[in-house]
C-alpha cells in the first residue's frame, strides 16, 4: 500500500515515450495525478494555474535548460519539491542541480524506474530504515564520482606542471614520473620508473661534479629523518650527455599510522642559473613557482588546514578552512586558534590539546567547534607538530567536518530502534501458527517488504464452531503503521466478540479509525467467519484485494462483493456476502503485495500467475500451496527489490 496517495506530479519532459512511461510509474506506484508539460513554457501555465507536490523536472529542453525553471520554482515561495531528470550521469550536472535547490536527482536508463521512486519516498512522511540505508548509498555514489573527477583534475595538474615531479616508494624505488621530469632527465618514464634512485643510470654527483655521498641524496635525508628537504642541489650526469644541475624540493609520505611509505619530489633544471650568474633572478622565479605549486596543493587539499606557531598563533590557513568556518585568511592570521574556533564549553579541552601538540604530541580526536557566524558544526581534527633538525617549528591542525556524518548516525540509531519496537509490535500481532479447525486446512504467511510491515492477519475463534479471519494492509510502515495494526486488530478483536455480523463490524470500526488517525491513514481489510457446522462463510470487503474461491475440478472464481477501504470515510456503507463451501474448495485471500510484486522490469506477478499456482497445485495441502505460491513469486522477481508487504491466508475444505 503506498503512501502517495493524492499526490500532484507535473511532469516536465519533451520526450513523449519517456513522459508515458514516468506518468505510468508514478500512477502505479503513487497513485499520483500528473499533468505533462511538453517545454518550459506549458509548464510555467501549469504551475501558474495549479498547486502541485512534485515536478519531476527534464535538465535539457526545447526551449531551454531545465536548471532555469528549477531556480524559478526555488523563487517562488510554497511551490513543488523539483526532482530533475536527465540522460547525462554527470556528477558536474548533479551538482548544479543539487546546489540550486532541486529535492532529488534521477538519471534516465535502466535504474531510472528505481531511483525515482526512491527519491519521491524521501519527501513522504513515513520512516524507511532500508531505504535511509540506500538513501545514504545513492548520495556516497555521487560523491565518489565527483571525488573521481577531482582526482583526474590532480592527475592533470601533475602532469602540466613546470616543474619535475616524481614519486618514490619506501624502497627507494621511483613508481611516477611526470613529463617535465621525462624533459629534464632526458629518458621516457618506463626508463625512469621502476628503478631504484640509485641506479647507475641516475649517477648523481656534486655541484662540482665530484661523487655524491649516498647520506646527503635528498631520499636517504628525508628518510632518516622524516622531514621535508628544499633546495637540495646536486648533479646528475647520463652516459653520453650532458651533466645537468638539478635543485630538489621533496617530502615524506606518511600514512595514517605515522609509518613512512617514501616521498614525492620536485625539482627543476638549474644548470644555467648556477652556471651564469645574470640568471640567478629566473632562478628565483623557477623557485617561486614551486612554491606557488606547493601552494596550489596546499589549498587544493579537501580538509581544512591551519598552520599555527608554538604559541597556536594562526599563520596560514587554506581555501577549505576559509569555507568551513567562516573566516578569511585575513581574519585568522595572527588570532590565536582557540580564540577563533573553541566556544566556552569547549575552551578547556582546546587548550589541553594546544598543550599536547605544542610539547610535541600527536592528537586526534572528534568533537565540536564554531563556525564565524556562530553556529557549531562537529569536527575531526588532526594535530601535529612541525619539526626540523630536531627544532619544532610550529604546528599543522586538519580539521574534517562530520556533522552530516554524525546526524546520519544519529537517524540510523534512532531509525534502528524505531524498527526494533515496530517489529516487537507486529511479531506480538500475527498469529503464532496455523489454527486447527475441525474440516478444514487453513495456513497464513506474512512476508513484509522491509524490516516492519504494513500488513497483517488474524484468526479469532468466536465459538466452538466460529472463527473469524481478517487480512489488512495499513497504509505505511515502520512504527507509525505497526501502532495503526496494533489499534487496528484490538478494535476488531473487540467487535468480533459482540458482533457476528461482517458488515456491522466493518462499520464500526471505520468509524473509530476515522476519528483517531489523519488523513493519510487508511486500511485495506477483508474480515469474514467462518461456520464449520454450515460450511459457510460470510465476509465483508474494505478496500481489500478480491479474494479467489477455487474448487477440485479447476473452477476459480472472484469475490467481488467490496466497499472503500477503512479510515476514508466516516459513514461509510458496507455490503456482506454470504458463500458456501463444498468438500476439497478452497478460499485464497491475499494483500495487493502478491499480484504487483514486481522483477526489474516492473513487469506484476498478477491475478493470471496466482491462479496458474493454484491450477497446477490444486491437489496441495494449504501449507504447501501458500509455499508454492511464494516461491513462484520469488522465481518471478528474480532479486528485484520487494516493494510491498506480502500476505496471504489459504483455507480449504476437506473431503
Amino acid at each position: 500500500m503506498t503512501t502517495g496517495e493524492n499526490l500532484r506530479v507535473l511532469v516536465v519532459e519533451d520526450d513523449r515515450d519517456m513522459a508515458f512511461t514516468i506518468r505510468k510509474l508514478l500512477a502505479k506506484q503513487f497513485s499520483a495525478q500528473t499533468d505533462l508539460a511538453l517545454d518550459i513554457a506549458s509548464a510555467r501555465r501549469f504551475l501558474s494555474e495549479k498547486d502541485y507536490d512534485i515536478v519531476t523536472l527534464d535538465y535539457q529542453l526545447p526551449d531551454g535548460d531545465g536548471l532555469s525553471l528549477l531556480n524559478e520554482i526555488v523563487r517562488a515561495a510554497g511551490h513543488a519539491r523539483t526532482i530533475i531528470i536527465t540522460g547525462h550521469g554527470d556528477a558536474r550536472i548533479a551538482a548544479k542541480a543539487f546546489k540550486a535547490g532541486a529535492a532529488g536527482y534521477v538519471v534516465k536508463g535502466a535504474r531510472m524506474a528505481a531511483m525515482l521512486k526512491d527519491a519521491i519516498k524521501k519527501d513522504l512522511a513515513s520512516i524507511d530504515p532500508d531505504e535511509a540505508q540506500t538513501s545514504l548509498a545513492e548520495n556516497r555514489e555521487e560523491l565518489e564520482l565527483i571525488a573521481e573527477r577531482d582526482q583526474d583534475l590532480f592527475g592533470l595538474l601533475m602532469e602540466t606542471s613546470p616543474v619535475g615531479i616524481c614519486v618514490i616508494d619506501n624502497k627507494g624505488s621511483l613508481t611516477y614520473a611526470n613529463r617535465r621530469a621525462e624533459e629534464i632527465l632526458g629518458l621516457k618514464k618506463d626508463e625512469i620508473t621502476q628503478r631504484h634512485y640509485q641506479d647507475p643510470l641516475f649517477e648523481q654527483t656534486t655541484v662540482d661534479g665530484a661523487p655524491l655521498p649516498e647520506e646527503e641524496l635528498p631520499f636517504s635525508l628525508i628518510k632518516a629523518t622524516g622531514e621535508p628537504v628544499y633546495d637540495v642541489r646536486h648533479g646528475i650526469q647520463h652516459p653520453g650527455r650532458n651533466r645537468k644541475i638539478i635543485s630538489v624540493n621533496a617530502a615524506p609520505v606518511i600514512d595514517a599510522e605515522g609509518k613512512f611509505q617514501g616521498a614525492i619530489a620536485t625539482f627543476d633544471d638549474i644548470t644555467v642559473r648556477v652556471r651564469d650568474v645574470e640568471d640567478l633572478k629566473k632562478a628565483q622565479e623557477e623557485l617561486e613557482i614551486q612554491e606557488t605549486f606547493f601552494e596550489k596543493l596546499f589549498n587544493a587539499a579537501p580538509e581544512a588546514i591551519v598552520l599555527h606557531d608554538n604559541s597556536d598563533v594562526v599563520v596560514d590557513v587554506n581555501k577549505e578552512f576559509t569555507r568551513m568556518f567562516g573566516y578569511s585568511r585575513h581574519d585568522a592570521v595572527g588570532q590565536h586558534i582557540n580564540d577563533l574556533l573553541a566556544t566556552q564549553d569547549f575552551r578547556s579541552e582546546a587548550e589541553g590539546l594546544s598543550q599536547q601538540v605544542i610539547h610535541g604530541e600527536r592528537v586526534e580526536l572528534e568533537t565540536k567547534r564554531k563556525r564565524k557566524d556562530g553556529m557549531l558544526i562537529d569536527v575531526s581534527i588532526l594535530g601535529a607538530p612541525i619539526v626540523h633538525d630536531g627544532k619544532q617549528l610550529g604546528i599543522y591542525a586538519i580539521y574534517r567536518d562530520i556533522t552530516e556524518r554524525k546526524k546520519a548516525e544519529e537517524v540510523r540509531i534512532r531509525v534502528t530502534e524505531e524498527a526494533r519496537m515496530a517489529r516487537n509490535i507486529q511479531t506480538n500481532l500475527l498469529p503464532k501458527g496455523n489454527p486447527k479447525v475441525a474440516g478444514y486446512d487453513i495456513a497464513g504467511r506474512n512476508v513484509p517488504a522491509l524490516n516492519v510491515g504494513g500488513d497483517y492477519y488474524d484468526f479469532i475463534f468466536l465459538d466452538d464452531h466460529r472463527m473469524a479471519i481478517g487480512l489488512g494492509d495499513v497504509s505505511g510502515k515502520g512504527l507509525a503503521a505497526s501502532l495503526v495494526m496494533a489499534n487496528l486488530q484490538a478494535t476488531i478483536r473487540g467487535l468480533a466478540l459482540f458482533d457476528d455480523d461482517p458488515k456491522d463490524c466493518l462499520e464500526k470500526a471505520n468509524r473509530l479509525l476515522f476519528r483517531s488517525t489523519d488523513a493519510r491513514t487508511f486500511v485495506s481489510l477483508f474480515y469474514g467467519i467462518l461456520d464449520v457446522r454450515q460450511n459457510t462463510l460470510r465476509y465483508a470487503n474494505a478496500g481489500q484485494v478480491m479474494p479467489i474461491l477455487f474448487s477440485q475440478r479447476g473452477k476459480r472464481t472472484l469475490l467481488r462483493t467490496r466497499g472503500i477501504a477503512l479510515g476514508m470515510k466516516e459513514n461509510a456503507v458496507y455490503v456482506e456476502e454470504e458463500i458456501s463451501l463444498s468438500p476439497e474448495d478452497g478460499l485464497l485471500i491475499y494483500s495487493d503485495g502478491i499480484s504487483e510484486a514486481m522483477d526489474d522490469a516492473l513487469e506484476e506477478f498478477g491475478e493470471q500467475r496466482i491462479q496458474k499456482v493454484l491450477l497446477y497445485n490444486i491437489k496441495d495441502t494449504a501449507g504447501s500451496l501458500v509455499e508454492k505460491l511464494f516461491a513462484a513469486i520469488g522465481a518471478h522477481v528474480n532479486n528485484a527489490p520487494q516493494s510491498d508487504d506480502m500476505t496471504v491466508v489459504l483455507l480449504r475444505r476437506l473431503a
